[in-house]
């Protein structure tokens, strides 16, 4: 959860490359030469909800074989 307000962020790829995305503001960070996205986030106008997605349900495929579990190599 971010709180409301102003938020500065970059994006990072590949643990190297650091790049600003052109959909968000490029703005001058607090006065210095460093660049960053910006984005101002509204206060909530509602409660959240929370939200459960089902797992799917695997069936058993048939009587143990420990030839094909993990337990093989022992």
């Amino acid at each position: 959860m971010v709180p409301e307000g102003k938020h500065y962020f970059y994006f990072i790829f590949d643990r190297k490359h650091i790049f600003l995305s052109p959909n968000y503001d490029i703005v001058r960070f607090k006065g210095t030469n460093v660049f960053l996205n910006a984005i101002n986030v509204k206060p909530r106008e509602g409660p959240i909800s929370h939200v459960t997605l089902p797992r799917p349900y695997k069936k058993n495929t048939g009587p143990f074989n420990k030839d094909r579990s993990v337990f093989a190599a022992f």
